[in-house]
């Protein structure tokens, strides 16, 4: 097993025990610690989420720390996470309910803007708002898939991209060769 396969294996692991952690202070209804990984949010005031990831990213390497931030900030606010799909299905379930197709199409530059970003610290300040809409339409975001599409959002953009694509668009075209949107 190479160093690489290594530390992602202990990545694994890091996010599945992070993610078990809030789902703890959630049940412990901990709300000052809640607050504190809420923090994350806001640049000025990151700092106090550190305690609660830095046994799991280096807060010294930029990248890491934007998207432990990001995502202990997204799983403080949501309170629910799933265990399938990405951000493009998520993305697609909150257009969907702002008008069904008209929600989509308005909702498609935002996406775009989302998929041009050119790092994940980008993307994370683009998500924000996304994390906030997610609250409130009761969707549910996976935090697992989302911290690895963004720790490799700059090595591996185009898969990353590429999928979250797929699922925000798939669908329309399965129905459409389904003869969903066929003329009865």
């Amino acid at each position: 097993m190479s160093v690489n396969q290594d530390n992602e294996i202990q990545d694994c692991h890091d996010i599945d025990r992070f993610l078990n952690l809030v789902a703890g202070a959630v049940a412990r209804d901990d709300r000052g610690v809640l607050a504190d990984l809420r923090c994350g949010f806001v640049e000025q005031r990151a700092s106090k989420c550190w305690p609660h990831i830095a046994n799991f990213c280096d807060l010294r390497n930029d990248l890491e720390r934007n998207v432990w931030e990001f995502v202990a900030a997204g799983s403080a606010t949501v309170l629910g996470t799933k265990t399938t799909g990405n951000m493009g299905m998520t993305l697609r379930k909150i257009a969907l309910g702002q008008g069904g197709k008209d929600g989509l199409s308005s909702f498609e530059p935002r996406f775009r803007r989302i998929l041009g970003a050119r790092s994940a610290q980008v993307v994370c300040q683009l998500l924000r708002g996304v994390i906030r809409a997610a609250k409130a339409k009761s969707v549910d975001i996976n935090f697992r898939t989302l911290y690895w599409d963004l720790i490799h959002w700059n090595q591996e953009s185009r898969k990353v991209r590429e999928s979250w694509a797929t699922a925000f668009w798939a669908a329309e075209r399965e129905g459409e060769s389904s003869g969903i949107h066929a003329v009865e």
